[in-house]
């Protein structure tokens, strides 16, 4: 059974940058660490929910060479084939103080989907959105990298 927890990951995970007042295209790497593991809970029909997990990440800005510190709670559902369907949010936070929040949820085994929320200083009032790719998995179980790519709209 294939179990992945992305916390922008989970792909959300996707912003280390410095655009102001501007539409930004990402393009950022994101090494994730499952610091804490879900409860899991069966359920009928063969599927499990892990609930009240927690990672955390370093992004790197492809394009900048700019890092991020990204921590993401989550909850997901694995299904009778053991494919998660997974959904939370992630706080990004960056070297000058500031702070974005970015929703996300998965789109299959490997691919995420995610949602600027908004966020403080330069990121109060962003927008955007992206996708996310896992692209490797560490042998541990509990840590895994995710190219991830969109856009932000900063005001």
């Amino acid at each position: 059974m294939k179990t992945f927890y992305y916390g922008l990951v989970v792909g959300l995970a996707c912003i280390a940058t410095s655009a102001f007042g501007a539409t930004r295209e990402l393009d950022t790497t994101v090494y994730i660490t499952v610091v804490k593991p879900p409860e899991k809970i069966a359920l009928a029909n063969n599927q499990t929910v892990n609930a009240n997990g927690q990672t955390r990440a370093t992004l790197i800005d492809d394009k900048t060479g700019e890092t991020s510190s990204q921590w993401c709670n989550f909850e997901d559902r694995i299904d009778g084939a053991g494919i998660p369907i997974d959904a939370g949010y992630c706080t990004v936070y960056y070297d000058n103080g500031d702070v974005s929040w970015y929703s996300y949820v998965t789109a299959g085994a490997d691919h995420v989907n995610w949602t600027v929320m908004g966020g403080t200083g330069k990121y109060a009032g962003a927008t955007g959105s992206g996708t996310g790719t896992v692209v490797s998995r560490r042998s541990d179980g509990a840590s895994f990298t995710i190219e991830s790519k969109g856009t932000l709209v900063t005001k």
